[in-house]
């Protein structure tokens, strides 16, 4: 695996949050409670899973969202 950077050194955090995640959005001022959003490079469901790279920081996998595309994820309903 290899970053954008060209980075090469990595952190993968893993978690299994059993439906006990807190998700905030602060600028959009939404709240969510229990499983993790599903986002691709943050993971979804029971499980939080980040690949990190050492060298510039970025999240691996994770690409921009709009604030539309935030909303229907963190608060759907």
């Amino acid at each position: 695996m290899a970053c954008k950077c060209g980075g090469e050194r990595f952190i993968a955090l893993n978690a299994k949050c059993s439906d006990r995640c807190f998700a905030s959005v602060y600028h959009l001022s939404i709240e969510r409670d229990g499983y993790v959003p599903n986002i691709t490079g943050v993971g979804g469901g029971d499980y939080i899973e980040i690949d990190v790279c050492l060298d510039c920081g970025l999240l691996q996998g994770f690409e921009p969202l709009t604030d539309e595309e935030v909303s229907a994820i963190v608060d759907p309903d």
